[in-house]
């Protein structure tokens, strides 16, 4: 995919997500470990296995997201994020998102605008695991000089 610039927004315009790879479960203990998470580091659930954490289900809708292209090479900043965990994700599951733009502030005198997105997770099975809203710093189209 092109890479959306400022200008090639629109609200109500969504981005889908591949599924992910497996969740593996030493990724997760790696995870733990690196962040210092002691929680999770044995946090089984009976008959479903170990709990993802939610911060590494937003890492990873993240990156499945980048790999759509939409904003690989006009995303300046994130500028802030709210994150709502709304159902577990289990070691082993896949996750994909749909990310959908739900406003747009054009920023006077500056290379970029304003975009909210709202980031939904699902798992596998269609199921809503996370709800993010956060908002981007994308670049606008350069003109031209004498443009």
């Amino acid at each position: 995919m092109e890479p959306k610039f400022f200008e090639d927004l629109r609200v109500g315009m969504e981005f889908r997500s591949a599924l992910s790879k497996p969740l593996r479960t030493w990724r997760l203990v790696l995870y733990a470990l690196l962040t210092g998470d002691r929680l999770h580091k044995k946090n089984l659930s009976p008959g479903k296995g170990r709990v993802v954490q939610g911060n590494f289900v937003v890492a990873v809708t993240g990156g499945v997201l980048f790999a759509v292209g939409h904003f690989n090479e006009t995303l300046l900043a994130q500028s802030r994020k709210f994150t709502w965990f709304k159902k577990p994700v289990y070691a082993g599951e896949r996750i994909y998102a749909v990310e959908e733009v739900t406003a747009l502030e054009d920023v006077a005198d500056k290379k970029y605008g304003k975009v909210t997105l709202e980031r939904r997770t699902y798992n596998e099975r269609d199921e809503l695991v996370q709800q993010t809203e956060q908002e981007y710093l994308v670049l606008k189209r350069t003109k031209e000089p004498g443009g």
